[in-house]
């Protein structure tokens, strides 16, 4: 039964899925005491605006959906920080904001394709590779 972790794929997809196991759960936690639990779900659609800034720039869209989910996440904690309206409002704009950025910014990009778009959001766990990019080694090295 455990032959199948004697491929390097397989142990990749394995703890892939641990360090999700174990971060996705803490980030839960942390928004559902705040009674931010949608908050989550807001970010996710800002990641699409992300992704797409990372097609459309040629950049790796992993990382520009970090850093986009994280400005967004920001930016909603401003607005409901020193705006006269309620947060309600700020995850519509974070929400709405996002899918409508991703989608415009995808048709732009001279990828253009919807296809890769699936591809970054609804991925394979079986094929996270052994580095993020070709210049920034990721664990596990790349000697599997």
């Amino acid at each position: 039964m455990l032959e199948i972790l004697d491929y390097a794929f397989m142990q990749r997809a394995l703890l892939a899925a641990v360090l999700v196991g174990i971060t996705a759960p803490a980030v839960g936690i942390y928004l559902v005491q705040r009674r931010q639990a949608i908050m989550g779900d807001g970010i996710g659609h800002v990641a699409l605006t992300g992704v797409a800034l990372g097609f459309l720039t040629g950049t790796n869209p992993v990382w520009t959906a970090v850093a986009v989910s994280a400005l967004g996440a920001i930016l909603m904690e401003l607005i409901r920080w020193y705006g006269k309206t309620r947060g309600d409002l700020a995850l519509a704009m974070l929400f709405y904001g996002g899918m409508a950025g991703g989608v415009l910014l995808i048709n732009l990009s001279p990828t253009g394709s919807n296809a890769n778009l699936t591809t970054y959001l609804f991925g394979s766990i079986t094929t996270v590779s052994p580095r993020t990019s070709s210049r920034s080694p990721c664990w596990p090295p790349s000697s599997y």
